[in-house]
Formats: C-alpha cells, structure tokens, sequence
C-alpha cells in the first residue's frame, strides 16, 4: 500500500523522488517502508534520505510535545532540507526544492515523508501533500492496529469472544476497534455497526462531554482498574434504552501501538435489586419508626434483649426511667450499664431462653434519677419462623404507686389493730384513770401544802395524767380520738405557740416563720393540729443537735390532675400545707419507711416512745388530711401537712374569759354513770360545787329517777354507752318529758364506738374520759350557761 502512494506521488505531484519511513516504535527509530520516483533505483539512494529521516524522527517527535507541523516550510521541513544539502555530494545532485513531512496521528509520530522535486512546488502541491501524509499516516495507523487487534484476537480469541461480559477494545483516539459477541447483546448493535465508531456514540449524549475528559485524563497515565461501579456510569442501547453497567480498565501495549480495553457488565439486575432492597429498607425502617412510636406511647417499660441478654431495644418509658437516652441502652448489657444486680437479671435472662418458659411476677426496686422505683416485670421468649428461640422481650409496669399505697395499706392496719387494741381497752382504762387523777385532784385541793404526804400524792397524780396521755397519743395515732374539729386559721395557731416553741428548741436553734397573708381557712380540732406541730417541732429539734435553722410555712395549694409535685395520694383541690423544715441531719431511705410506725424510734433508749410522728400521722389521717416527707442522709427534712380547704366562715373571736378552778353553782343535775366508782367522783366533784346532783346506774334508772323528781332539771350528765339504755335514747326520752333540759355526754369509748351513737350534731356536749373533777365541773359549767338550750333535734 505505501509503495503504491509514494508511486502516485511521484506522478501527480511533478516530483523526481519520494520516501515513506514508518517509525519502529519499539526501538524508537525509522525504517524505509516504500520509495518512488528516479532515485529508487539506485543502491545507494536510500542512505541520504534515511539519515534526513533520522533526523526528522528526533525533530519531530520532540515537537509533538508542543505543537507537531505538519506543512512544508515547517521547523522540521526545513531541518530536513538542511539536512540534504548538507549531504550532497555535487551540484548536480542538489533538487530545487524538497518537502518532509512528519506522519503524526494525534500528535504522535508514526512516521515520515520526504519527497524532492526539479522544480518549485506550487501551493496546490504544498497543500496535497499535507492531505496526502495525513492519510498515509492514518492508513500506517489502521494497518498497524489492525494487525495488533489480529494479533490479539488470534492469542485471546476465546477469552474476549466468550467473555460473559461486554468487551469493546479502543485506540488512543477513542474509536472501537474490537468488540465481543457480548457487547453485540447488550448494545444491540451488529460489530460491524460498532467497529470504528468512537466509543462516546455509546454514551448518553448528555454524559459525552465528562465522558471525553474522563477519557483524555486516563490516557495522560493508562493503568489498569478492576471492575467498579463507575458512579452510575450509563451506556446507550441501539433502541435508545439507557443501561448502568460498571467497568474495568486495562491498557494493551505492544511493540506497534497500545490500545485499551474496557470489561463493560451490565448492573441493571443488581440495581434494580438494589432499588428494592432500599424501597424494603425504607419500609422496614417506615415500620420501624411507626412499631417505635407504639412502644413509645405505652406507659409500662418495654424491651426486647438478644440471646447474649444484649439490650436490643427500649422504648420511651424505659429510657426515661433510668435517664438516659435510648442510644446509650441499646446494645449493651445490664452489667455494662452498671445494673446492681445484673448477675440476677442474667439468670433470668439465660433461663427464659433456656427453657423457652416464661417468668412473671418479678418485683424489683431499681435506683432511677427520679428516686428508687418499684417494677413488676414480665419476661417472654422470642421465636423467629422457626420456633427457634433467637431472645426475649420483657415488658415492667412502674408498680411504686402501688407498693406505697400497699405500704399505707400495711401502716394503716398495722394503727388499726393497735387502735383496736387501744380500744379495747381504752374504756376500762379510761375509767380507772378518772377515778386515779380525780380523787388525787381532790385530796391535793384539800390537804395543806405543808403535808409530808402531798408530795407522794402529786406523784400518783402524775403518773395517772402520763397514763392518761399515754391514751390519748393511743387513740390519736389510731385515728380513734374523740376530736372537736372548728374552722380555724393556722396562722394563729403558729402564732400562738412561736413563743413556747423557741423556748422548747433551745438557743442553737434558728425558728423562722413564713406564713401565708390571706390563708385558707381549715376545719380540725385545735388542740390535736397544736399536739401536730409540737411533735413535728419536737423531732426537728433533736435531729439538730448541733444547731441549725428551723422554719415553719403555711401556703395555699391547689393541686391539680396528675400533679407529680405532691404526694400521689393527694387528690386534686385546695389544700393549706403546713411545711416544717429542718437542716438536720436527715433520714435514710430504711428509716424513713418507718417513721410513722408506732414506738419506732432512732433516739436512744428512754429519750423517747416513739410516738410522736405516729400520734401526727394519725392526727392528720384522722382530720382528713395527708402528709409528705422529703429528706435526704445530711440534708436535713422536709414534713408537709395537706389539710383540706373549708368554705366555712371562721367563728367571731370572743374576748378571753377566767374561768374558776371550780365553778360553783346551784342547779340540778341528773348524773347517769354505770360504773360506780367514776360515779362517785363525778357526784362527789358537783356537790362540792354546791350542785344538786340525781344519780343512776343505768339509762332506764335514770328516766325512773326523772320521773319521781318533782322539781326542774337543768342538765343530764350521762356516759354514753351503757347496758340496758344507752346515753343517747335516754337523752332523746328525758328531752321529750323535759324540753329545756340540757345534756352533757361522757364517754371513754374511741371515736369509732361514739360515731355510732350519733352525737357530732351542732350544739351537742362533750366530754372525753378520763377527766378531773377541775374539768367536769368547768365543762357542767360551761353547758349551762349556753345562752341556748339544748337542741331537742340533735338528740
């Protein structure tokens, strides 16, 4: 082919010889590949032209690192024609005019072209011969590539033919020269239609331009890369479809040219799996989210661990629980979140999944931010398809309301069962005791200071009003005192004690007071709410043995709907707390779940009776009240005081009035006592007041007394329960027979066997044994000179 274009170049273009030198680039030098024209018959022609050549391959080949010239009258044209003259040996060999030309393809250099002619070369000829070298550039190109791609088809024909993916082989300009049986299929194309084709005519048209710059950028440093996924790299079908596929690179070199190659699979399969996998995914996390938001709505604590007892998932309520987010939970284990008692939430853990069976009814107290919380728990294994056991879910329900309010169950039977014991006694007790301190009141009122034998008295004396109130604080914190509520002001009564108070903590004692102005008004019984404060004062005093501050409040509250900043067991309403605080020494969990149990006490022995904190609670319990403890080991305690809020207007203040150790006075009195003995000493107290006193034994004796009686009777003094006719029938009887007679109802029973006999109606008399001759007749006094008489209706 090339002796063929050096020949018609001789005859067209007026020249006397021509050369073609191709470029042997694996030695890096020319080799005379076809000569025309006179010279070619000569043996020695070739030696001239070959050196003008070698020099051309140098000049031009270190051109094409800038700019290659490809017409005559260029840098290397004109080295070449220097080169000639230089090795003429006689003016008669020099030629008018000579023409190199470099044969480039891309700027690279495939070989040379030197042509020399008698006469001038015209413009036209100039120009032909650059067309005429850049063909046979192109032509030594495609012959070279074409026997290297026949090379490599005859050494790797089974492995590109059958290749399971697209191979398409290219030159440095980017067109196909070899394509495989599977590039046929996924392109669609006949390998006829791809051959020669540029590669980017099987790109998306939108995507050729980055194409060609990723293209240029990987011949500056060809290597070979393993099949990846090309960022979603596209190629374009013959029927306009567009298909992902991933590739891998490799350059091909031989001693002739190198060429590159490309192992192109189609990924559609896989991405259109992909797709599904990421639809799945985010349906699986859209119903993750959804099962997440469930748990998180329910209130009981709900988590599911893995077979090593790994805590997979939590929901809202169990993050909070032990404060801290769920991020921080799951994936670890009890043990690695520092769960005290990890080793035992273990074994349950191992034997649920061990034995597939579940456990219920686990009771536990945990230690959250909140405070030490009670769970009941509830652990289940969990079975995937196969009915293998893969983990277990657990489900606790926060039970602390519960166990208090089971604890306040217990305290409260625990008083209860005291109090009826305290009952039980209380009015056999409470007689012997009047008849103890009432006659020891009247010997003392009558003996002389001097007496040697009054000092003994005051002591039995003493001692019966210690037992006596040893009753009292019996009944009071078994909520069965006697009690005469009226609306008050706790203002007052702080008030009323501040003085007696400082003087009972002592002088290392701060007492401050921080009362609200405009408080609510309370219905309860002023002596019992005084004995409350006094105990609660009492037991800050001596948790500050050092010193320290004391502060009594009052405030108005109004507790709302689940208020989680009062007790539990405070309903909603208006309620005025009563709050004494201390900076003492304070409690510690095991104690203070037992402060309200009668005759405990952290005091050392006869320093207390371990009393005074049951007597307030049920005090409280008893005025329709609750009270809260915070406290804290060396943080000293809070007790707070709910009493209910009272619409009742408080009663006009009367001017105080001196009332007479025994006031005397000249009315009849019927006295109906079925013990003897407490009869006695209540007759023997009225006469010496100058009373006319009726006595009887029973109710039916005292209605046979009244009717024999032919004078007035002013006042019925009656024990309450009594054999054969109670009090009140016997009241409601001599009431009907005499109108204006008042009544005075004595009892030692407890509150509970009192209420029964119905005697809490306005206007209604009472008085609580044991009593002293000074109180029965105060109290006979005080009845009769009620500016109205007894109410027929409340009896």
């Amino acid at each position: 082919m090339l002796q063929r274009c050096a020949t018609v170049i001789v005859e067209n273009l007026d020249s006397v010889f021509v050369q073609i030198w191709t470029r042997n680039e694996s030695q890096n030098r020319l080799e005379l590949a076809a000569s025309g024209g006179l010279d070619a018959r000569q043996d020695n022609s070739a030696t001239k032209p070959k050196a003008v050549a070698t020099e051309l391959l140098s000049d031009a080949h270190a051109a094409t690192v800038s700019a290659v010239p490809t017409l005559q009258g260029s840098p290397a044209g004109a080295r070449v024609a220097e080169l000639w003259q230089a090795n003429t040996q006689t003016a008669d060999e020099c030629r008018i005019s000579f023409a190199g030309e470099p044969l480039l393809v891309n700027g690279r250099l495939v070989g040379a072209l030197a042509l020399f002619s008698r006469q001038p070369l015209s413009e036209f000829a100039r120009k032909a011969l650059g067309t005429v070298s850049d063909s046979i550039a192109l032509g030594i190109e495609r012959y070279r590539m074409e026997s290297v791609i026949q090379e490599i088809e005859e050494r790797f024909q089974a492995v590109i033919e059958f290749a399971a993916d697209a191979m398409v082989i290219t030159d440095a300009t980017g067109h196909i020269a070899l394509v495989n049986a599977a590039a046929e299929r996924l392109f669609g194309y006949e390998r006829s239609e791809m051959l020669n084709e540029p590669i980017e005519f099987l790109i998306p048209a939108r995507l050729r331009e980055s194409h060609v710059a990723s293209r240029n950028q990987y011949l500056k440093m060809p290597y070979s890369r393993a099949m990846q996924d090309t960022s979603n790299l596209l190629v374009l079908c013959k029927d306009g479809s567009e298909c992902p596929v991933e590739i891998s690179l490799s350059p091909i070199k031989t001693d002739r040219l190198t060429l590159y190659a490309a192992s192109i699979r189609d990924i559609t399969e896989r991405k259109q799996a992909e797709e599904e996998r990421t639809r799945l995914l985010a349906t699986v996390e859209h119903q993750h989210a959804e099962l997440q938001m469930i748990l998180d709505s329910v209130p009981a604590l709900i988590f599911y661990k893995d077979r090593q007892s790994r805590l997979v998932r939590v929901n809202a309520a169990h993050a909070q629980c032990f404060g801290l987010p769920r991020e921080q939970i799951e994936g670890k284990t009890d043990a690695e979140l520092g769960a005290p008692h990890a080793s035992e939430y273990l074994r349950d853990d191992l034997q649920v999944i061990t034995t597939g069976e579940p456990l219920r009814g686990i009771v536990e107290q945990f230690q959250t931010p909140a405070g030490p919380r009670w769970l009941q728990t509830e652990k289940m294994p969990h079975r995937d398809s196969h009915g293998n056991i893969v983990g277990l879910v657990g489900l606790a329900v926060d039970i602390t309301e519960r166990k208090n309010l089971e604890e306040q169950l217990r305290q409260a039977q625990k008083l209860e069962s005291i109090g009826r014991l305290a009952g039980g006694v209380a009015h056999d007790f409470n007689n012997l005791l009047t008849v103890i301190n009432g006659y020891s009141e009247l010997l003392l009122e009558k003996m002389e200071v001097t007496d040697l034998q009054r000092p003994l008295l005051k002591e039995i004396r003493d001692a019966g009003e210690r037992a006596a109130g040893l009753t009292h604080q019996l009944l009071a914190f078994s909520r069965k005192q006697v009690l005469e509520p009226r609306v008050l002001n706790l203002n007052q009564q702080v008030a009323n004690l501040e003085k007696m108070l400082r003087r009972l903590i002592g002088e290392n004692i701060r007492l401050r007071t921080k009362l609200e102005p405009q408080l609510w008004p309370v219905l309860a019984d002023v002596g019992q709410l005084e004995q409350v404060i006094m105990n609660l004062v009492i037991n800050a005093r001596d948790a500050m043995s050092d010193g320290g501050d004391l502060l009594i409040q009052t405030a108005n509250v109004d507790v709302r709907v689940r208020d989680v900043s009062h007790p539990a067991e405070v309903s909603p309403g208006n309620y005025i707390v009563l709050s004494v605080v201390d900076t003492g020494c304070g409690m510690d969990e095991a104690t203070r779940a037992r402060i309200f149990e009668p005759f405990f006490t952290t005091k050392e022995e006869g320093r207390g009776t371990g009393l005074g904190l049951a007597v307030v609670y049920g005090i409280v319990k008893q005025s329709s009240g609750h009270i809260a403890v915070q406290t804290e080991r060396g943080q000293g305690t809070t007790f707070s005081i709910y009493l209910p809020w009272t619409q009742q207007s408080e009663p006009v203040a009367v001017p105080h009035q001196v009332v007479q150790r025994f006031p005397p006075g000249t009315e009849t009195i019927l006295l109906v006592e079925d013990e003897p003995i407490v009869r006695q000493l209540a007759s023997r107290a009225l006469h010496t007041c100058g009373y006319t006193v009726l006595e009887a034994a029973n109710g039916r004796e005292g209605l046979r007394v009244s009717a024999t009686h032919p004078g007035a009777i002013h006042l019925l003094v009656t024990d309450l329960i009594m054999p054969v006719l109670c009090g009140r029938k016997l009241a409601e009887q001599l009431v009907q027979e005499r109108p204006t007679v008042k009544v005075l109802y004595v009892s030692g029973y407890t509150a509970d066997a009192i209420s029964q006999h119905d005697i809490a109606a306005p206007g209604t008399a009472f008085l609580q044994k044991p009593f002293t001759p000074t109180t029965l007749t105060q109290k006979v006094r005080e009845v009769l000179d009620l500016l109205i008489p007894h109410l027929n209706e409340s009896v």
